[in-house]
């Protein structure tokens, strides 16, 4: 057995043996000397900390904002293209002669809103066949959703009406 080893002999350390108890020390050495030489953040730290936390904090407010608004400006959108179908689909459903004529701007109120529905009738084409009958006729309505200048909405559509 002279070139076998035996459990109690440990493979030579060229840094000297290493054992637990010395490993503890040198950690706990270690943490004291940064304990007693790191005291807390500096001013310069909390500034930029603080102002880093202002930045995220105003960019989200903004996109939240934003957000917000898009959708206000969409749910008018839709409210307005919904009350001109409506009212095409009121126009189309009339016989001669009651045919929708040309309307002052009319209020029309949903939920708490109120927009403003506006129709125009083309001249009606006349007949060819029937003298004083008119063969189409194209109706027009605008619905403008309330709010100021930049952030009124229309929306316009058209249909043609035949007799």
């Amino acid at each position: 057995m002279s070139g076998s080893r035996t459990n109690s002999q440990a493979p030579a350390n060229p840094r000297g043996p290493r054992t637990t108890p010395m490993l503890l020390q040198r950690v706990c050495h270690r943490l004291r000397y940064a304990a007693r030489n790191d005291a807390g953040f500096t001013l310069v730290e909390a500034l930029v900390a603080f102002s880093l936390l202002a930045i995220v904090s105003t960019a989200s407010i903004n996109a939240s904002v934003t957000a917000v608004s898009s959708s206000n400006s969409s749910r008018d959108r839709i409210t307005a293209a919904n009350l001109a179908q409506q009212d095409l689909e009121n126009a189309r459903s009339l016989q001669y002669p009651d045919y929708p004529g040309a309307d002052a701007a009319h209020p029309v109120t949903v939920g708490s809103k109120t927009f403003s529905l506006q129709r125009t009738v083309s001249a009606p084409c006349p007949s060819l066949w029937t003298p004083g009958l008119p063969t189409s006729m194209v109706v027009t309505t605008t619905v403008t959703s309330p709010g100021a200048a930049n952030r009124a909405v229309s929306v316009t559509m058209a249909t043609v009406i035949a007799c």
